[in-house]
């Protein structure tokens, strides 16, 4: 394990930030880095969570990662990957980019799934001119909410289970049967640095109606989770508050949102990038073990599909 790590090397994700390590500890977790080398040159890094499995035994997990050096290449990124693959151990990676993804085919990995579409916003640009980029059904969404003066307030995150905006976004889990990051994950972030964790919330009447929750995390920020009951949705309260918090966010040094999965084609995927968010596809899972080693990728074979 490569225990130094300087969170300011790139625009990272969550999962690939010291803070998620913390938390993730503070839950129980083993949680360590592999550090990735071409020689004795560090080239990259990748934050991993360790679980051990009968008959199988211990696996590492790395998401969204790796986290790259701006030295690394094509090649050397390879190397590294390969002399990760070669190890007794298995791992198990979702990949941050597709051409992560074609650096783990090479480097003999065995591709489990395919990387899915994500929804990212640049915070560098002046406020006007991201106004200005936002699709024109979602401007006329935060007109509307704007006009309706909802008392919105902002601040660091309760580390309460019982608070209403977790609670109310597991009803909606449970109703639309989505999968999530824990929410006993947000609560140990939030416990560990409560600035960290920013809720946006929306009121009508004196009553929530809407919030939304974001984990700060080097120049990168990511949305967490979020709820809207039936009044916060008529008055697209969740259009207001994602674009305050994104003002917010850009004034306090963030130059990223990570807005996370967007199912193509979907509501969600069409709120997210009504933002002026780019879509990009992560890398897919990849697994590197004894057992999957007789089917890894021969050397000089395609990398198309990777």
């Amino acid at each position: 394990m490569d225990g130094a790590f300087d969170c300011r090397i790139a625009a990272t994700a969550l999962q690939q930030h010291p803070a998620y390590a913390d938390a993730l500890r503070s839950l129980g977790h083993s949680v360590g880095r592999v550090g990735l080398h071409a020689g004795r040159r560090r080239i990259g890094t990748m934050q991993v969570i360790e679980r051990r499995f009968p008959l199988i035994g211990r696996i590492a997990y790395g998401a969204r990662g790796p986290v790259w050096t701006a030295e690394a290449d094509d090649v050397t990124r390879r190397g590294a990957l390969a002399t990760l693959a070669g190890q007794r151990r298995p791992i198990v990676i979702d990949a941050e980019a597709p051409s992560d993804a074609k650096a783990l085919a090479a480097a003999g990995f065995f591709r489990l799934s395919r990387g899915q579409p994500l929804a990212r916003l640049d915070l560098s640009m002046p406020h006007e001119l991201r106004r200005a980029c936002l699709h024109q059904k979602w401007r006329n969404r935060l007109v509307k909410a704007e006009s309706h003066k909802l008392k919105l307030h902002h601040g660091p995150m309760s580390a309460d289970p019982d608070h209403w905006v977790i609670k109310g976004n597991a009803r909606h889990r449970k109703t639309v049967g989505y999968r999530a990051l824990p929410d006993a994950l947000l609560l140990a972030l939030a416990a560990q640095a409560p600035d960290r964790v920013q809720l946006f919330s929306a009121f009508h009447e004196g009553r929530p109606c809407a919030g939304m929750v974001f984990v700060r995390h080097g120049v990168t920020a990511s949305y967490y989770l979020g709820w809207s009951g039936e009044v916060g949705r008529r008055l697209s309260a969740h259009n207001l508050l994602l674009w305050e918090a994104s003002c917010w966010l850009a004034d306090h040094g963030h130059i990223w949102l990570d807005l996370r999965v967007c199912p193509a084609n979907s509501g969600l995927a069409r709120f997210k990038l009504g933002t002026g968010a780019s879509s990009c596809t992560l890398g897919g899972t990849w697994i590197s073990s004894p057992l999957t080693r007789p089917f890894r990728r021969r050397p000089g074979s395609s990398d198309r599909g990777a």
